[in-house]
């Protein structure tokens, strides 16, 4: 079992795990990444690709520390 640094360490590696069933290839983990038509900058917790058609998902993490 891996050890985990962050939440978003463990959502980018669960992701993975059920790659096909979001019809993704694979997930990038925690990035920037420029918007096309603002040019703001975005901090993404990961990124879910599709290779064949540049297809993406972002990912956005949150942990909840009371119930």
């Amino acid at each position: 079992m891996p050890e985990w640094t962050t939440y978003e360490e463990v959502a980018e590696y669960l992701l993975n795990q059920f790659a096909v069933e979001f019809g993704i290839d694979y997930v990038e983990g925690k990035q920037r990444v420029q918007g096309g038509r603002s040019n703001t900058n975005w901090e993404i917790d990961a990124k879910g690709v599709k290779t064949g058609d540049g297809g993406f998902m972002i990912v956005e993490c949150r942990r909840y520390t009371t119930s």
